[in-house]
């Protein structure tokens, strides 16, 4: 088409063909994959029931007491930490060991690349670039919880209450509406309700709002990060003797680094708090019932 040649119809029909093919087969391996997942999954939540129905109540209960869990909710929430922890198994502890492997690896071929190409006592990465950002990390997490305690907190708080108290009032409202009719309490309600709106708005749109929402943008737009990043260039060209593209190079694989170590950290705190729900099922699965009962009368 570009060169001007004559139409390729064979060319076009494979095309559409094998294009089709691909689809088909794509289409039906996702198709298998999740009817697979999901087979699984009520299968996992099947052998729960089963659990459930032959626990001895005395200790389903003392169970159900002493994790505060609700017994409508128990099977889902079993069902879901089970399925949680064949994810872990899966995805998240190969990840695991592949980000660190990675990050080993990357590490040490950054560090004796540094040392190939050092001159003189310069022979490790400049310690600012360990450093600043590990700071701003530190200042940008200080300023989440500091934003959060002192404005997102209380608004979420306040607004959940009027919520409520707006919706007791409505329902008052249609309760007694034929009592507020009788008595001419239209305007006393209609006030009460102004007080809410006015409660409201100075709460989710008021001064508190706008300082809350101009830190947000002011940290989102970062500034900090920007003066750090140019200070930080500076210093460590000027200290090692570096040209901007010697920097940039050693900063892109000082960076690549950094997010490996990000995503092991991140993978393990996955794995950690995996491991901390596993308590309740273990609890769970170690709850006497007659299934275990029959089996030992029988051996």
């Amino acid at each position: 088409m570009v060169v001007g040649r004559d139409l390729n119809r064979k060319l076009i029909s494979n095309y559409l063909l094998l294009t089709l093919v691909h689809a088909l087969i794509d289409t039906f391996t996702q198709h298998i994959s999740a009817r697979l997942a999901a087979q699984n999954k009520l299968i996992v939540r099947r052998l729960v029931m089963e659990r459930l129905l032959y626990s001895e109540l005395p200790a389903f209960e003392r169970l159900a007491r002493n994790r505060s869990i609700a017994a409508t909710d128990l099977e889902f929430r079993i069902s879901s930490s089970i399925h949680n922890t064949l994810q872990f198994f899966n995805d998240t502890l190969p990840s695991i060991f592949a980000n660190l492997y990675a990050l080993i690896k990357e590490g040490g071929d950054l560090i004796r690349d540094q040392r190939r190409k050092g001159r003189g006592d310069v022979t490790i990465i400049d310690p600012l670039l360990v450093i600043h950002p590990i700071v701003l990390w530190l200042i940008n997490q200080i300023s989440v919880l500091l934003r959060t305690s002192m404005f997102d907190s209380k608004q979420k708080e306040f607004m959940k209450e009027h919520n409520t108290s707006v919706s007791r009032m409505v329902t008052n409202t249609l309760d007694g509406l034929s009592e507020i009719q009788a008595n001419n309490l239209q305007q006393i309600q209609l006030l009460l309700l102004d007080q809410m709106i006015v409660d409201e708005l100075s709460h989710s749109q008021g001064v508190a709002s706008l300082v809350s929402k101009t830190w947000a943008s002011l940290s989102n737009r970062s500034v900090l990060e920007f003066a750090a990043e140019v200070y930080v260039t500076h210093v460590v060209m000027k200290r090692r003797g570096m040209t901007h593209k010697e920097y940039k190079t050693m900063q892109l694989a000082f960076d690549h680094v950094v997010r490996l170590g990000q995503k092991t950290y991140e993978s393990g705190r996955v794995a950690l708090h995996l491991f901390s729900k596993q308590g309740k099922v273990i609890k769970f699965l170690g709850i006497p019932n007659f299934i275990e009962e029959d089996q030992n009368l029988c051996h």
